[in-house]
């Protein structure tokens, strides 16, 4: 199926009996079919919305009892039966007004993240209600979906906060003289002292983590969320679960950056779980839970609607790859926001956000569970090293310890023990030599994650402790590294280390992803200052100059390793990462040969790339041609120009969702390496084309006469397969210059898809054909398209008919009293007084100025000149009755007090307060609209309906309706919220057809039985 008028059509019976009913309170506990879990777990719903309404945040006292936060509240759920359903609820406070995004409890006190700080409320009495005003411990950004977010005491006693990447990060965060982070960047995981006296910054580089928890080991586990916008790039990383130790860096670095999980220097990744929004993080040994379950990472993602469980193995201590432990089956609204353990085991959950329904399902097992002892807690040292400040001696003696477990743990407490580590204050001979035997002897056996630990280390120490070093018999990459940590960039000496990379690159295949990275840490890492998103993986934080015949020496080696992993690869899988992080070093270095440009231009022609592998090597190109001297082989021109044009096939052929960053990224590309290139380079590109509607965001970054090649092929692909035109492809070709194809735009004007395209170009030279499309164009949504209508029809000749001024008329009164709609406004203004001839003194470009009085003139006068046609227009709707009883009320007799009982009792609030993504904000509405069209909203909504406040209609492919206002919106599917207050999601792939409804969001008929003082008061309420 598809079409508006068949969708909107067969649901507006149904959509006017959802609008009538009220939002569902609380149900009766009952196995919740749409939640799927594991055999021998059920799920129940607990509290409903009325109880829980679009809840934030989720902790279980120490008491036990269940608190849930939301916009403006914080509550205690009641289960007065221990019947496992809350029956009552106690409000706790009706703070933090901006919503807690963080609760926990220390004691009888409650923390929480909001209102621009950390808070601690008081109840001694334990009854349930704050004791007064809450505390405010230090200031921190909160409210915005990426500030500060969850708080809880971690086993060495210190407090951790959590914040997302858009709190600004005060120098008093990383004060501490031990702060393990000293350049914190991006979203931080703070640690504060347990008297809030000292912070530091224990991890950072996350994008926007929302919680994390601690399991019995004393690990932290953090999940952190994608780069949404970037999905189809070759930088886009998913949602992931990290281990954070001590220094780490989560590897969000900018919105063209986020480091890969087998980066050395990356923190361990438990699991990368895709595209999501991630929400609770809980740690759990749940001993009413199988014992497969005995210390399992709980993660939640509010987009798709599930929880994961991440089991820990018991034997070896490492943990799964995370499997479904509560996912929404069908279109079922699961929009998880927290997780927590209750006393009895089970697991709560807590659905809301942005405005969602809110809910808290209980998940427990039914089945039989053995008897077992709690999970072992770590051993002694790891717990002394975590919560103390050990001695130089221990830490040093420790890290000759045959336990793996304890050397990390001396590892992790060294990060930030500027207090041992800073320059001179290892200078005992006998420490000196203990400290380096200990460092050696992990540069030859730690693992690659613990060499990032110790890199981290090993950068704070004084030169003669590195000298001490025996680098005979350590791995190369061991002595790579020693060696790039006292590098100097400029210097010499760098030439000789990148030769040296490149020649191991070229003649070893073991530790190839470990030196890759070494080479690229050498020079800062990826992210130039200032650099274009496009191109931040591919530059060094801290270039090199290297001389031309160096250069060619280096790309040589390096094209050379290139060729005998492409050509003799055993696993295809990490051989890719192994081609792409040296093309990715090349590119950081700027270093170029034909040799090197030949085997990036054979990896760009793969058949069987993908889109992200294509733009990969195209990037690398793009900047190893940086240079004057480093000019493309021009017979490898053709291949490049074919790679650039296939890339938005291989997205299709593979069926690839893409963002609103796709587009403007490759743009970037696209005209930087026709730039590099040159113009004939451009003109390959341009005759390569084919017009289809995929392609057009290439014809955006060519030049003109690249354009005006390309162009006529899209005008071809228009005319031959006009049912599969799309709006893009149409205003490519509606843009041109000289207006050579407006004939053919208009052939295109019966749809209405393509209207707001088509009004705007033919109005610049508008034709009479054109008349009926700029009257049609003055009904539309589209602030541009009214006043491009009215320009259009200013623009004719002939003067307009009774009937179009009226629609003209009908256009303002549509409009609210905006800054947004100013121009808008005073175009129809000018067009009414030039086809009338009056004047009842309007004044233009006075923003937010409701001016009735002149309204009020203009509609008495074409009621007077132009009855027939005005009625037409407004009186088949009932407008002049409304106008009439609007005339005949006591507005001075209005009672604001009893307004807002008649705004409680209609039930108002349901859509129209904070939170609700049903209807506006009614605050100021009085300001922005005049009382007759306030009226006329409420009792005629149908008549004028905003586009906004449409439902959106989709049908599946297996039948199935659904209508509401969007919530959420992104390439893996839609979140809605339907009339009735439910919450769905529907995936991408099994919409049929999607629609807007010719109905509004606002029931019919809520005045009907009211008298004309409920009408005075309501009035009055809404004027206050």
């Amino acid at each position: 199926m598809n079409g508006e008028g068949t969708i909107a059509g067969r649901v507006r019976i149904g959509c006017l009996i959802l609008l009538m009913g009220v939002f569902p309170g609380f149900a009766a506990a009952q196995s919740v079919p749409g939640i799927e879990v594991p055999a021998g777990f059920e799920v129940i719903r607990v509290a409903g919305d009325d109880f829980a309404t679009n809840v934030y945040s989720l902790a279980v006292s120490p008491r036990g009892d269940t608190y849930v936060a939301g916009p403006g509240y914080i509550k205690m759920l009641v289960d007065s039966n221990n019947d496992g359903i809350f029956d009552a609820v106690r409000q706790f406070s009706r703070r933090p007004n901006s919503g807690a995004q963080g609760i926990c409890f220390d004691g009888a006190d409650l923390l929480c993240t909001g209102d621009g700080g950390l808070w601690r409320y008081s109840d001694a009495n334990q009854d349930g209600v704050s004791d007064g005003e809450p505390v405010k411990i230090f200031s921190i950004k909160t409210g915005g979906e990426h500030d500060a977010h969850a708080i809880r005491k971690g086993p060495d006693g210190w407090w951790y906060l959590l914040a997302g990447n858009g709190t600004p990060i005060l120098p008093e965060f990383f004060a501490g003289a031990t702060s393990p982070v000293t350049e914190p960047r991006a979203g931080f995981l703070m640690r504060i002292s347990p008297d809030w006296s000292e912070k530091e910054v224990f991890a950072h580089g996350f994008r926007n983590a929302y919680d994390f928890d601690f399991n019995s080991a004393g690990d932290v586990f953090v999940y952190d969320s994608d780069g949404e916008r970037d999905i189809s790039l070759p930088w886009y990383q998913p949602t992931r679960l990290f281990q954070m130790r001590s220094g780490d860096d989560a590897g969000w670095v900018d919105a063209g950056w986020k480091r890969p999980g087998f980066y050395f220097d990356m923190p361990i990744e438990i699991g990368g779980l895709g595209r999501g929004s991630p929400t609770g993080v809980v740690a759990g040994s749940s001993r009413s839970f199988p014992s497969s379950y005995d210390d399992a990472i709980f993660v939640s993602d509010w987009t798709f609607g599930r929880v994961m469980a991440f089991r820990r193995d018991a034997a070896s201590g490492a943990y799964d790859r995370g499997t479904d432990f509560a996912i929404a089956n069908g279109q079922f609204g699961f929009a998880v926001t927290d997780l927590d353990f209750a006393p009895d085991g089970s697991l709560l959950i807590s659905t809301g956000g942005r405005g969602t329904e809110g809910a808290i399902y209980r998940v427990r097992y039914v089945g039989q569970t053995e008897r077992r002892p709690v999970a072992k807690q770590s051993p002694e040292f790891v717990r002394m090293a975590r919560s103390t400040r050990l001695r130089a001696d221990v830490l040093f003696q420790a890290l000759n310890d045959p336990s793996q477990a304890i050397q990390i743990s001396a590892l992790e407490a060294l990060i930030g023990r500027r207090d041992i580590l800073g320059k001179g204050l290892v200078s005992n001979a006998e420490l000196k030599g203990l400290l380096a035997r200990g460092l050696q002897e992990l540069l030859m056996t730690a693992e690659p994650k613990t060499l990032g630990m110790l890199m981290r280390v090993l950068k704070e120490l004084d030169p003669s402790v590195l000298s001490s070093i025996d680098k005979n018999g350590l791995p190369v990459a061991s002595q790579l590294m020693l060696e790039s940590i006292v590098l100097d960039p400029s210097g010499e000496g760098s030439l000789k280390f990148f030769e040296k990379i490149a020649g191991v690159l070229a003649n070893e295949e073991s530790d190839s992803l470990l030196v890759t990275r070494i080479g690229q840490l050498a020079l800062g890492g990826c992210g130039a200052e200032g650099t274009d998103p496009m191109f931040m993986g591919y530059t060094a934080r801290s270039p090199v100059r290297i001389p031309a015949q160096t250069s060619k020496s280096i790309a040589d080696q390096l094209a050379a390793a290139l060729g005998r992993i492409r050509t003799t690869s055993e696993n295809p899988e990490i051989d890719e990462f192994r081609i792409q992080e040296i093309g990715r070093l090349a590119a950081m270095l700027e270093c170029s040969s034909s040799g090197l440009q030949f085997e990036m231009a054979e990896l760009l022609s793969r058949t069987d790339s993908t889109a992200q592998q294509d733009i990969h090597w195209l990037n690398c190109v793009c900047q190893i041609i940086a240079g004057p001297e480093n000019r493309l082989d021009e017979k490898l021109e053709p291949k490049i120009a074919a790679g650039l044009v296939g890339v938005s096939g291989k997205i299709l052929r593979d069926h690839q969702n893409i963002d609103r960053n796709f587009h403007p990224r490759m743009q970037s590309l696209t005209s930087r390496i026709c730039q590099r290139i040159g113009l004939e380079f451009s003109l390959m590109v341009a005759t390569q084309l084919s017009g289809r509607d995929d392609q057009v965001f290439l014809l955006d970054a060519l030049n003109g006469m690249s354009r005006d090649v390309a162009i006529p092929r899209f005008a071809a692909n228009v005319e031959s397969h006009p049912e599969q035109t799309t709006a893009e492809q149409l205003n490519v070709i509606a843009s041109h210059s000289g207006g050579i194809y407006l004939p053919l735009v208009r052939k295109f004007s019966d749809r209405r898809e393509f209207q707001d395209i088509i009004v705007a170009s033919v109005a610049r030279s508008p034709s009479a054909v054109d008349r009926r499309l700029f009257v049609d164009g003055l009904k539309s949504d589209n602030l541009k398209t009214v006043k491009n209508s009215a320009i259009g029809l200013q623009r004719l000749a002939d003067q307009l008919t009774s009937d179009e001024i009226v629609t003209v008329y009908a256009a303002l009164r549509r409009l609210a009293w905006e800054k947004s709609s100013v121009a808008v406004r005073d175009q129809l203004m000018m067009l009414l007084q030039n086809e009338t001839g009056q004047d009842f003194g309007y004044q233009p470009n006075r923003n937010a100025l409701v001016q009735e009085d002149v309204i009020e003139r203009w509609q008495e006068f074409l009621q007077t000149s132009y009855p027939q046609e005005f009625s037409a227009e407004f009186e088949k709707h009932g407008v002049r009755a409304l106008t009439q009883r609007l005339a005949e009320i006591d507005w001075a007799a209005g009672d604001s007090d009893r307004g807002k009982k008649i705004y409680v009792n209609l039930k108002c609030a349901q859509c129209h307060d904070a939170g609700s993504r049903l209807g506006p904000r009614l605050e100021g509405i009085t300001k922005r609209f005049s009382r007759e069209d306030v009226f006329r909203a409420i009792t005629l909504p149908n008549d004028q309906v905003p586009e906004r406040y449409r439902a959106i209609v989709i049908e599946t492919v297996d039948g199935q309706f659904f209508q509401g206002s969007m919530v959420y919106e992104s390439v893996d599917g839609i979140t809605l919220q339907e009339i009735d207050g439910n919450t769905v999601r529907i995936n991408r792939n099994v919409i049929e057809a999607r629609a807007v409804s010719d109905k509004s969001l606002m029931p019919d008929g809520l005045l009907k039985e009211a008298s004309d003082q409920d009408w005075a008061d309501l009035f009055a309420y809404l004027n206050q």
